[in-house]
């Protein structure tokens, strides 16, 4: 996408939809998410959801599709604020274990079936966290549905898990090498090249990637879709913070971030 960066850049987002843009002033500049175009008119956006609701169900910007909360205690937690150079990020929506967001019917909108497909996401996990934890999901794993998971594991190691309509199964597993468990806040991207690969990059950097040549000819449907949860047995909900949330139906978009997102 051709996006400038450096160490004092700002990253923020604009809440007016058609106002997006990068404004360079001296060694910083702020970036609005979705550059260089509405992230949700982009082409190719299927989804895309913002946190920013102070209530109950999140609604994507697309297709206005919503995710009911499951409540725990006091989670989600709504109206996440932060400070610094994600300052324009706020809100965020929290999330602890056995609380999360939920379409709990299939989308076929949000199905990439035989298309490549990118998922963004920005999110924080909590500083120290000890647990496992599903930062999104588009499958109900208990039912051996098609789909994609994304998964921080303690290991430390990241799960991209993706399952065909075929039941073929590709788990890319690589290793955090950053130790994200941090309390930042970073830039997720993961680009699926069907029939070739799909790759995790973290802040703009590749952290590697996983054949799926073996997918070849099969379907990825989209069944349900979870925001920092699980739907198989166990306690894997996310420890964390989420704050954007995307899926493009192409290997090609990116909204931008730290180190070109």
């Amino acid at each position: 996408m051709g996006i400038k960066t450096n160490s004092s850049r700002k990253w923020i987002r604009s809440r007016s939809k058609g106002i997006y843009s990068e404004v360079n002033g001296g060694s910083g500049g702020l970036y609005e998410y979705g550059w260089p175009a509405a992230g949700e008119l982009e082409s190719d956006v299927v989804c895309q959801f913002l946190f920013e609701e102070s209530s109950a169900t999140l609604f994507d910007e697309v297709y206005n599709i919503g995710a009911t909360p499951k409540v725990s205690g006091a989670y989600p937690a709504y109206s996440q604020s932060v400070g610094g150079d994600w300052v324009d990020l706020s809100p965020g929506v929290a999330y602890h274990k056995d609380a999360w967001h939920e379409k709990t019917v299939p989308s076929a909108s949000l199905g990439p079936d035989t298309s490549d497909v990118t998922f963004e996401c920005v999110a924080k996990i909590d500083n120290g966290a000890t647990a496992n934890g599903y930062v999104w999901t588009t499958m109900d794993s208990a039912a051996a549905s098609g789909g994609v998971n994304f998964i921080w594991l303690t290991t430390p190691q990241f799960w991209i898990s993706t399952r065909s309509s075929t039941n073929t199964v590709v788990t890319t597993k690589l290793n955090d090498t950053i130790g994200v468990n941090d309390g930042q806040i970073r830039k997720y991207r993961i680009v699926m090249e069907r029939s070739v690969n799909q790759t995790l990059y973290v802040d703009g950097n590749s952290l590697g990637s996983g054949n799926i040549a073996s997918m070849s000819g099969g379907t990825i449907p989209n069944y349900q879709l979870g925001m920092g949860m699980q739907y198989n047995s166990g306690d894997v909900t996310l420890r964390g913070t989420l704050y954007e949330w995307r899926q493009s139906n192409n290997k090609t978009n990116n909204s931008g971030g730290p180190g070109g997102g």
